[in-house]
């Protein structure tokens, strides 16, 4: 038997599983592969804004969870194991990892930056111990796979980084057996992810070799700016006055469609560019045209001989971005669809792996 499942809960399978966003938290249990709840437990702005880091939130999000669970008639001490969504930590390879000590600390003091992902680890280990079993969680934002070749980015001192939507990523790539007609160790993959922020990934023979960092590279996104004219760059923030920080802001959270049409929905974009509005679609296009360029620049990485093109994330449900992009690039190799996203079921799945004795957790102390 796996030694990190609690042996006096080894015939069950329930699992808590736990993903905090910056206004609310996901929290869903679940039998096997059954959903017995689900719940999005909202965290008014007045109730946060009173804590001075996210971190310091964890107490009152647990509380928050608890008081949920046990209104609906759960008891959180029946599961047989916690999965948290994983925050930016330190570059880690694809997989399960324990809450132990040394990732608790990581999360609440050496973190890489602050996000609310951070908690989901942090209040997972909580609920564990509560309940007596292991906390884990599992392609966090910061897998890192990226060849060699991949980290240059044309000056010393300056590395191009993985940050990519890598739970949804490697959940998607774990489901295209069928389709493509090989597992994902054996095949060869680009897989754009589509949502507010966009990742483009290349993928070998279960590796994510190559990533378009959603926050500092890649085509422009509802609301990131993507890939920046080096030189009109620096000028722009020299001209505007602004720090690093500031700048990043901007380009991080206002800009893309929001800087162009003033909304980082896509979906009003889109209604409007069909409605016969020339500049929406100017900007719509021109993002499509983006993420086309990106799944090309992937492609090559791979030397060609893809096994699939896979478009996945909340903007793969708008036909008109999923039909503008297989014109582009479906000479490629097979154009899969995995509309929208599903991390609870990606952490329920990685919980399930670790109980059956699936996959072997493995532990950052011993990195």
């Amino acid at each position: 038997m796996n030694p990190s499942v609690n042996s006096n809960k080894s015939c069950n399978e329930k699992i808590l599983v736990i993903n905090p966003g910056s206004g609310s938290t996901k929290i869903a249990l679940y039998d096997s592969e059954n959903e017995l709840l689900t719940l999005s437990v909202k965290h008014p702005t007045e109730e946060i804004s009173a804590f001075d880091s996210i971190i310091a939130q964890r107490e009152f999000r647990r509380k928050c969870i608890h008081e949920a669970l046990v209104e609906k008639g759960f008891n959180p001490a029946d599961v047989a194991v916690v999965v948290g969504r994983g925050g930016p930590i330190r570059p880690l390879k694809s997989g399960t990892y324990e809450v132990d000590d040394v990732m608790v600390n990581e999360l609440t003091v050496n973190f890489a930056a602050e996000h609310a992902s951070l908690l989901g680890g942090l209040l997972a280990r909580d609920f564990a111990d509560q309940a007596g079993v292991k906390a884990y969680i599992t392609d966090p934002v910061c897998v890192d796979e990226m060849i060699p070749l991949a980290r240059l980015s044309g000056y010393p001192g300056i590395q191009r980084k993985s940050l990519a939507h890598a739970l949804n990523i490697k959940a998607v790539a774990r489901r295209t057996q069928k389709q493509v007609g090989k597992p994902y160790s054996e095949s060869r993959l680009v897989i754009a992810h589509l949502g507010s922020g966009i990742s483009i990934t290349a993928h070998d023979c279960g590796h994510m070799t190559d990533v378009s960092n959603a926050n500092s590279g890649g085509p422009y996104s509802p609301e990131r700016s993507g890939g920046l004219p080096i030189c009109e760059l620096l000028e722009w923030v020299e001209a505007k006055g602004l720090s690093a920080r500031d700048a990043k802001k901007v380009f991080t959270k206002k800009g893309g469609l929001f800087a162009y049409t003033g909304t980082i929905h896509a979906n009003e974009v889109e209604d409007k560019l069909l409605a016969g509005d020339q500049d929406s679609k100017l900007f719509y296009d021109g993002m499509i045209y983006q993420i086309a360029k990106e799944i090309g620049a992937m492609a090559a990485s791979l030397r060609g001989n893809l096994d699939a093109v896979i478009i996945t994330g909340g903007l793969a449900f708008a036909d008109y971005m999923v039909n503008s992009l297989r014109d582009y690039v479906s000479f490629l190799g097979k154009y899969i669809v995995f509309p929208g996203e599903d991390e609870m079921g990606a952490l329920r799945d990685a919980g399930l792996r670790v109980l059956r004795n699936e996959e072997l957790p493995e532990s950052i102390g011993d990195k």
